[in-house]
């Protein structure tokens, strides 16, 4: 048991973990909507890209059509993720006790903010050529009515010439930089670091998982949905980050850990698990997004020995006196969400491959996708993060090393942020 006298320290102040929850929370939001976008198909309701946040306002919202509204809906969610994950990296970096490090992280952010806007502003720039492109066929071609069609097409997209290059190099430049930041203040060992590091890292992830969301809208004509798969894989990756983030910032206690030989082994089994469900949620993905016959066998077979794994690993946590007193709810709460997956991934399945009556003559992909269905589907994936998001929440509990001892300068540095944190927020 832990002991209630012992003291309890804040790798950052009370605030910057308050946005990793928040942020945490919206991803679950956007995963959400993700899942129903995917499930109902409709991720090419609208081939407009890039649209700002209040792109539904002017709208009449009675002729649209649900699957329009839907994926706006999504696109709206990330945008709120993307403020959330901004707020949290600048706030996260304002704690940096190295003056020289947080003023280097926090302009290296400030940069890649100022970048990704004007690359997004470029973009825009490219669709509003595109559109008149299509326009002129149109009047050349009164055969074509529907130019709203033409204007995915790969012809149209080879004869853009003010593609924002220059932004986006900077872009990319910057990202990598943010991230070489952001693993300098997790090695650092400061109060917080890690905490820094995967702020920093998550803000780069939410980029990048708008602009692979983006360009799946823009380059559909020439990608179909393979940028829609990799938007799948590299959605629940970035919430996992958030995860980690989140349990990263939460309140320590000095005794919340095991011994090193004890905790280096369990850590490593657990981070082996993380990497098994990053493998089957490629194979998740390909079967929602593609339909691949391969990637079905797969997914059942990688289940099974994800099963067996997480299984295990709950045994052992729990056959391990001096590490089930202190991870016990962690292996119990894996295990709860590990049986409803299975069974979501049996209904989900059964639904996607197998049915009876007209629909039973017509291919998976072309069916009509019925609302007990989607909801079967978009659970088991949202389940899926779940599951990702606990073994990630574990296996980081599990590797965090032991506070040093109450007389260590780092502990000292701790108590006096907790301390300073209290009075701040009494």
């Amino acid at each position: 048991m832990i002991d209630d006298r012992a003291e309890i320290v804040r790798p950052v102040p009370r605030g910057v973990r308050i946005c990793a929850i928040v942020t945490a929370l919206l991803t679950v939001l956007l995963l959400t909507l993700g899942g129903f976008v995917t499930s109902f198909r409709v991720g090419m309701a609208d081939p407009v890209w890039p649209t700002e946040p209040w792109y539904l306002l002017d709208k009449d919202w009675t002729s649209l059509e649900i699957g329009f509204l839907l994926e706006h809906t999504h696109r709206l969610a990330g945008w709120l993720v993307g403020g959330a994950a901004t707020v949290f990296a600048v706030w996260a970096w304002f704690a940096e006790p190295d003056r020289r490090l947080r003023w280097i992280g926090l302009g290296a952010i400030v940069l890649l903010l100022i970048a990704y806007g004007e690359f997004h502003r470029g973009m825009g720039k490219v669709w509003n050529s595109i559109q008149e492109t299509g326009r002129a066929q149109q009047q050349l071609d009164p055969k074509q009515r529907d130019y709203e069609q033409r204007i995915v097409e790969s012809q149209l997209l080879s004869r853009v010439t003010n593609w924002p290059v220059a932004q986006g190099v900077a872009t990319g430049a910057l990202a990598i930089g943010v991230l070489l930041i952001s693993g300098f203040a997790a090695g650092t060992g400061t109060a917080g670091g890690w905490v820094r590091g995967a702020a920093g890292v998550g803000l780069v992830f939410v980029m990048a998982q708008g602009l692979l969301g983006g360009f799946r809208v823009f380059l559909n004509a020439l990608m179909g949905t393979n940028l829609a798969a990799i938007h799948g894989v590299f959605g629940q990756i970035t919430f996992a980050t958030f995860i980690a983030a989140m349990v990263l910032a939460a309140p320590r206690r000095l005794n919340d850990s095991v011994p090193n030989a004890t905790r280096q082994s369990f850590a490593r089994f657990a981070m082996f698990a993380v990497g098994l469900l990053v493998i089957q949620l490629i194979w998740a993905v390909m079967v929602r997004h593609i339909g691949s016959v391969l990637a079905q066998r797969l997914h059942i077979l990688t289940a099974f020995a994800l099963t067996g794994v997480l299984v295990w690993l709950a045994v052992r946590i729990l056959s391990s006196p001096i590490v089930r007193a202190k991870f016990a709810s962690g292996a119990y709460h894996l295990m709860i969400i590990l049986a409803v997956q299975l069974v979501l991934g049996v209904e989900a399945y059964i639904g996607k491959f197998t049915t009876s009556g007209p629909q039973a003559f017509v291919l998976p992909i072309e069916r009509v996708v019925k609302l007990q269905d989607a909801l079967t589907r978009t659970g088991h994936q949202l389940i899926g993060a779940g599951l990702l998001a606990a073994t990630v929440a574990l296996a980081v509990r599990l590797g965090r090393p032991p506070l040093p001892n109450s007389d260590d300068e780092e502990t000292a540095n701790l108590r006096d942020l907790s301390a300073s944190d209290r009075d701040a927020n009494p």
